[in-house]
């Protein structure tokens, strides 16, 4: 999602400075000091972007786009991929934003300080990522959403029970 003012998706990863679990990831794109963290829930996906003030969210060619005063919505046509038909996404955030540049592919946001963004997604329709958002994050900052994820991986990871007498039966 995050690019450069500029849109470009071209920044230098250096991969001492990201970390990366299951549940949550930290990334810092030095080009553009901007610091990227992201967390998930059932159906939505977080964003935090700390230290810069412009973010390009990259669509791709077969998405529609539609920008409202304080939210984005994406519809991602997918039959050329095999996979569901259509995607909605509804993305919003914590603070205004405003709309710099759109293009066919992507769109460049504007906002003051740290933002937390927040893609909510359906199958069906625009309407049911708001309803997906709503039951996920509301009322929620990033650090409880991302506690959320941890509790729920762990317990997935939990449900996980290795049989084997020996190490050549318990391995991956």
């Amino acid at each position: 999602m995050p690019g450069t003012a500029a849109g470009a998706f071209d920044n230098s990863l250096d991969h001492s400075r990201e970390e990366c679990h299951p549940y949550y990831s930290r990334v810092e794109l030095e080009e553009d000091g901007l610091i990227v963290e992201a967390t998930v829930t059932e159906r939505c996906y977080v964003y935090r972007l700390t230290g810069a003030s412009t973010a390009a969210v990259k669509t791709g060619a077969s998405a529609s786009v539609q920008t409202q005063a304080d939210r984005v919505c994406i519809e991602l046509k997918n039959s050329d991929r095999g996979r569901v038909p259509q995607e909605y996404i509804q993305l919003t955030a914590d603070r205004t934003f405003s709309i710099m540049k759109q293009s066919a592919d992507q769109v460049i946001l504007v906002f003051e300080g740290p933002i937390t963004f927040v893609g909510a997604v359906s199958y069906i329709s625009f309407e049911q990522a708001e309803i997906n958002r709503r039951m996920e994050t509301d009322g929620k900052n990033f650090d409880e959403i991302k506690g959320n994820a941890f509790t729920t991986w762990n317990d997935l990871l939990g449900k996980v029970q290795i049989a084997g007498n020996d190490e050549d039966h318990q391995a991956v």
